[in-house]
């Protein structure tokens, strides 16, 4: 229920929720990373910080056992490593953030979130370069990651390079015609161009693509 209300962005219920797992279960060390995730989420990044930290420091004393498979753990220690780069990175700690994300890298290579976490870090530091370097390491990944690409978007628009922005959405796009979000950020970039007619022409494509697909995936979901 804890988690169910935070990807809702319920945080305060999921907060409650959150309380009561650990009044009930104290040593469940899933439930102390829900809540950093809820302070980070709730714009306390010192309490994440803090919280992250202890975590850390039980999970590296922890033993596996049923309860703890050793996967766990290891998925355990990435995400906890996230959370406290993301919470150094929200008060401005680059050097810290840079560390945590690059030791989640270590332990999840495969993971586009840290990709876009150390792109935010090289932005931080000033560093764009990198930063582009990174978002596109996460696009041999995934070739239409959101996050990713929305990071590239705002970066080509800051150096007025948006035809570079549409030459990387396209190279998406070619791949993944009905990709709703894809054409949602291709309207993105004529927005920058300010220009209006390729704009909503893309986001009523975005809308069509949604209003096809919806339906679908919810009876796919009920067989």
């Amino acid at each position: 229920m804890a988690e169910a209300n935070f990807r809702a962005g319920q945080i305060d219920q999921a907060r409650v929720y959150a309380g009561d797992l650990e009044r009930h279960y104290p040593d469940y060390l899933p439930g102390k990373l829900m809540q950093v995730q809820i302070n980070l989420a709730g714009g306390d990044p010192k309490a994440a910080l803090l919280g992250s930290a202890q975590l850390l420091d039980r999970i590296t004393k922890a033993t596996p056992d049923r309860d703890t498979p050793p996967q766990m753990l290891a998925d355990l220690r990435a995400n906890t490593l996230v959370a406290h780069g993301s919470a150094a990175l929200q008060l401005r700690d680059a050097k810290t953030a840079r560390q945590d994300f690059i030791m989640a890298h270590d332990a999840a290579p495969n993971s586009t979130d840290i990709y876009v976490n150390l792109a935010s870090v090289a932005l931080l530091e000033n560093k764009p370069d990198e930063a582009l370097g990174f978002y596109n390491s996460a696009l041999t990944i995934d070739i239409a990651n959101f996050n990713s690409l929305r990071g590239l978007i705002s970066l080509y628009a800051t150096r007025n390079q948006l035809d570079q922005a549409h030459a990387r959405i396209d190279q998406s796009l070619t791949a993944q015609p009905n990709n709703a979000s894809l054409h949602f950020l291709k309207g993105q970039i004529y927005g920058f161009e300010r220009n209006a007619a390729g704009a909503e022409n893309e986001f009523r494509r975005a809308l069509e693509i949604r209003t096809i697909w919806r339906p679908i995936r919810r009876s796919a979901l009920c067989l």
